[in-house]
């Protein structure tokens, strides 16, 4: 990519895969607008490059920028795409160079199975404020024009290649849909139940190793420190999914790295609270890495996200994941209601409702659109495997409870089935299914019953509590 980008700089070649800005303050919002038309654009046309530095009049080179390389990050790119577009797709940024200099490239993929379209307006001038959203517009399809610009669709023969694609995108969804109406759905193997299980428990034994490793970093002195990280060896939950095809077999994941990162633009419209579960950190040290591990008779690779001794921060909790290639993911948290700061005026172990919430959010909707990009899923089993439950109740926050019981049993763990249309169809149905099983294992007798405050509403409100927008339901 680097030579062929450079090539485009040094000519001046700018195409309708190719466009070129001058260097633009990230900060400035007209210029995250103008940004987001162009990364729209770029996607519908079927993917490309847009490249900072260069002047978009001339087309020649403007040398070293104004701003450091670091402003031009994936972190800053995707946060424009988050903002401004729907649905998000994958953007990587990497640099040409040219005579010394290096020049930002955004890489966008190709849109998939609907075009891209615009879900805020860009900014509207305080001075002049009938000229309406400028850069962008909510609800506007943008697309490559042959000057070329990125522009506005307005016509049947713009919309052809367009439509095009998308059909033939969803040709495999399609597929899909047709097969699960005419044959009867199969029962999950009993090797997946036990595969998943198997897994998650590695999971879980490899995150109190990593514990350990953590708390060996920090210093004898810091003894609240020490004792809050050595808490999580026993206090976390693992909640761990498994695709299934319409035979009842896992799913094969092709390109881990790519799904993952891929998935990772859905996150963080829908769990995303400042931070995510299944994150993929880019500092070489937290990226994530390919491992490998015998399943059975069979040796499988599975991604890893960044292990606990190379966080580099002491933190309110902690999660470690693996994607497995044979269509499992599985996340294990330790309890942020375990935190200092979070514990109750008598130091009563709980479990906080919202909390329990996210976390089980965040594995459905990981294994919704990740399921949803490889296509072929008819069932998704969930397992999860909650630990350290003596003593604990349920409770709504610090000072308020569920019900004042606490639990006796200290670990429970359970297995769910669930249908792929029903996750796709009635997401809030599968997560209420889900969660009901964790809420009933506390006693409410002469309180509130979960089957009657667990509704949609009640979901839609707490998740709306986040100070972060990017927690919400599919729709």
């Amino acid at each position: 990519m680097r030579r062929s980008l450079a090539d485009y700089i040094a000519l001046g070649n700018e195409t309708l895969e190719v466009e070129f800005k001058s260097w633009m303050d990230l900060s400035d919002n007209l210029a995250r607008a103008k940004i987001a038309k162009h990364i729209a654009a770029l996607s519908n046309h079927g993917g490309g490059y847009l490249v900072f530095g260069v002047d978009d009049e001339t087309r020649q080179p403007q040398g070293a920028g104004p701003y450091s390389l670091d402003t031009f990050s994936q972190d800053a790119i995707a946060s424009i795409v988050q903002r401004y577009l729907d649905p998000p797709m994958q953007i990587t940024v990497d640099t040409a160079e040219h005579e010394g200099i290096d020049y930002p490239v955004v890489g966008v993929e190709a849109h998939g199975r609907r075009p891209v379209v615009a879900k805020a307006n860009g900014p509207v001038p305080p001075e002049d404020p009938k000229k309406g959203p400028q850069g962008i517009t909510k609800g506007r399809i943008y697309i490559r024009s042959p000057k070329p610009e990125s522009v506005e669709i307005s016509s049947p023969d713009e919309w052809d290649g367009l439509l095009d694609r998308c059909l033939r995108k969803r040709a495999d969804l399609l597929g899909s849909i047709f097969r699960q109406s005419l044959e009867r759905q199969s029962k999950p193997t009993l090797s997946g139940e036990k595969m998943l299980k198997g897994a998650i428990e590695d999971t879980c034994a490899d995150f109190q190793v990593q514990v350990e490793a953590l708390a060996a970093l920090i210093p004898d002195n810091d003894q609240e420190n020490l004792e809050t990280v050595l808490s999580a060896k026993t206090a976390f939950a693992a909640v761990g999914y498994l695709l299934l095809d319409e035979d009842g077999s896992p799913v094969k994941l092709e390109g881990l790295r790519e799904l993952i990162l891929r998935t990772d633009s859905y996150m963080h419209q829908y769990a995303y609270t400042g931070w995510n579960l299944f994150l993929p950190l880019s500092p070489p040290e937290r990226a994530p890495q390919i491992r490998t591990t015998m399943i059975g008779e069979d040796e499988v690779e599975y991604l890893e996200g960044m292990r606990l001794e190379n966080t580099g921060l002491l933190s309110m909790n902690y999660d470690y994941w693996r994607l497995y290639e044979v269509g499992m993911g599985i996340i294990v948290e330790s309890y942020a209601e375990d935190a200092p700061r979070q514990r109750t005026s008598t130091g009563a172990p709980y479990l906080r409702v919202n909390w329990v919430l996210v976390r089980l959010h965040s594995v459905l909707v990981h294994a919704r659109f990740l399921g949803a990009q490889v296509g072929g899923v008819q069932q998704v089993m969930v397992r999860m495997d909650w630990h350290d439950l003596a003593d604990r109740r349920l409770q709504w926050n610090q000072s308020r409870f569920v019900s004042p019981a606490q639990l006796a049993t200290d670990r429970y763990a359970r297995t769910l089935t669930l249908s792929w249309t029903d996750l796709v169809d009635d997401y809030f149905g599968c997560l209420r299914r889900l969660a009901l099983q964790l809420f009933k294992i506390f006693p409410s007798e002469g309180w509130r019953d979960p089957e009657d405050w667990l509704t949609k509403e009640f979901v839609e409100n707490e998740f709306g509590q986040s100070e972060v927008s990017g927690l919400r339901l599919p729709e």
